[in-house]
């Protein structure tokens, strides 16, 4: 069995120890040692790399009771060996774990939320809860966190060999993993937290650094909290300090008053848009009197069909209702918006035409896809590439149609 030696000291950097076996895999070699201070994939967190004399270590797992080293070259079986740690890494996942258990105490004590989930990954940490829990609350959960941080408190972990020994050290724990058996670990923060964990920690709670929530969300009738403690969180905040600075500049003033800017600018986008939707509609007036001028009437129907250049779908609907004047009117408009073909067809209530049908045979000459009911059909499509040639064959084609 090989002696984890990070559970007697988690800040051991290097060891020394002797192989005891070294078999091939898919993936490199498996190597088994008679003491570690490599932590595998447990908890919850991803296990330390590092290396084994030459041999690099990718990864780290219990398999029946026994720690693999998952290394990338075969070591002598007996030989004796210097383990060296990727401190850098360990240290980063202690600052997270142990910042983990401290907002877990600080939202359990504040609000009675449980923590039912925990993940920490290179990039962030992740804590679920057993109850919503708004953004005002969780503020109020990461400031005593970080008071907890700043007291400096004391981490220890103490590993309990019988159920006897944990009910004399008469501890009140927040959180017991279930399923678990004894021999039991707990890790204890000082006038804080205290509950069962197999992962390393710091010494003491200033080695966090800080603790910063970056998100939340509703998650199976509960919270998930997205959080990032010491280096990852000045990170972070150097990163959000730049792009407000960078926010602030554009509006000519410190990040303090973004808020106030951006809600400024929404008041004037607000006014700008009413006088462009009041412009557009004078706009499409003059249109729409245009294109009544180039009305033919066909038959008993009076027929507009036209390419307006550059309009959306809403703007060709807008614009289509303007020109139906008679009782018996067919408008059928062609514009562009974003790469794309739009087309609409709109007639008057009295109108003997079939939008449905007519919006079919559009379709098929532009090779769109649209329908409609009533008085409105409409549809889509890629811009052809003799769209002039067809557009005239479309004219042509309904005048026939409507002659009928």
């Amino acid at each position: 069995m090989t002696r984890r030696l990070y559970l007697e000291d988690s800040h051991l950097k290097t060891c020394t120890s002797t192989v005891e076996s070294c078999r091939p895999t898919d993936r490199g070699y498996d190597v088994t040692l008679d003491q570690t201070i490599i932590f595998d994939n447990a908890g919850g967190q991803p296990c330390d790399t590092g290396s084994i004399g030459d041999a690099v270590i990718l990864g780290c797992d219990e398999v029946n009771g026994e720690l693999l080293h998952h290394i990338d070259r075969p070591l002598e079986i007996g030989t004796s060996y210097p383990v060296t740690l990727n401190w850098e890494r360990r240290f980063d996942h202690m600052q997270q774990h142990t910042g983990e258990h401290l907002l877990s105490y600080s939202i359990y004590k504040l609000f009675g939320a449980n923590n039912v989930g925990f993940h920490l990954s290179s990039g962030y940490t992740t804590i679920d809860l057993d109850r919503p829990l708004t953004q005002e609350e969780l503020f109020e959960a990461e400031t005593l966190a970080n008071r907890f941080v700043s007291l400096d408190l004391s981490v220890t972990a103490v590993r309990y060999e019988t159920a006897e020994d944990l009910e004399q050290a008469g501890l009140t724990l927040r959180k017991q993993a279930e399923g678990i058996r004894m021999p039991i670990r707990i890790v204890s923060i000082q006038d804080a937290d205290c509950c069962t964990c197999c992962a390393p920690h710091v010494f003491h709670t200033g080695e966090i650094g800080s603790i910063l929530i970056t998100e939340s969300m509703s998650y199976k009738g509960g919270t998930r909290v997205t959080f990032l403690c010491g280096n990852r969180a000045l990170l972070y905040t150097q990163q959000a300090r730049k792009v407000l600075s960078a926010a602030g500049r554009q509006f000519s003033t410190s990040w303090t008053n973004l808020t106030e800017s951006i809600e400024k600018m929404q008041e004037e986008l607000k006014g700008l848009h009413k006088r462009e939707k009041e412009l557009s509609e004078s706009l499409n007036s003059y249109l729409a009197e245009e294109l009544v001028q180039k009305a033919v009437k066909t038959g008993k129907t009076t027929l507009i069909l036209e390419d307006v250049g550059n309009a959306t779908q809403e703007k060709l609907k807008s614009l289509a209702a303007k020109t139906i004047r008679d009782r018996n009117s067919l408008t059928v408009l062609f514009g562009k918006s974003n790469g794309r073909l739009n087309y609409v067809l709109s007639c008057s209530p009295d109108s003997t035409c079939d939008v449905s049908e007519l919006c079919r045979v559009v379709n098929t000459a532009v090779s769109g896809k649209g329908g409609g009911r009533g008085t409105l059909a409409q549809g889509t499509s890629p811009i052809p590439d003799a769209f002039n040639e067809t557009v005239e064959q479309l004219r042509v084609y309904f005048r026939s149609r409507l002659k009928q």
